[in-house]
């Protein structure tokens, strides 16, 4: 069970709802949950958002993020996930070395993308 996954069980007991109260709360299934406290799926930011405010407890706590030492595995965990992608690692490593006007330009031209 991941961390995330221990601090929904946790704060959706202390709220006295099951699974399905939850997953009725939410707009999803009583399956939904028991993925997202099993680890075996997570929430996407929005319905973070949204338990968040049903459970009543900030997004840091039930990431678990107010413990320095979990802080500390998660970002590994998403360093290593992206250094993985040798492409990824590639590109980064040439960021590092191009001077501030560059990224800006670098920048401008990603949004110009995502905005097609």
């Amino acid at each position: 069970m991941s961390v995330l996954g221990e601090n929904i069980k946790k704060y959706r007991l202390q709220k006295g709802l099951t699974q399905e109260q939850l997953a009725s709360k939410l707009g999803k299934t009583k399956n939904v949950i028991y993925n997202w406290e099993s680890g075996l799926n997570k929430p996407d930011a929005n319905m973070l958002e949204y338990l968040c405010g049903i459970l009543e407890v900030d997004a840091n706590t039930i990431l678990g993020w107010n413990d320095t030492r979990q802080m500390k595995l998660d970002a590994d965990a998403l360093a290593d996930e992206i250094l993985s992608n040798p492409k990824t690692k590639d590109l980064l490593n040439k960021i590092k070395e191009l001077p501030e006007g560059d990224l800006d330009m670098i920048i401008n031209f990603i949004k110009r993308i995502e905005g097609k």
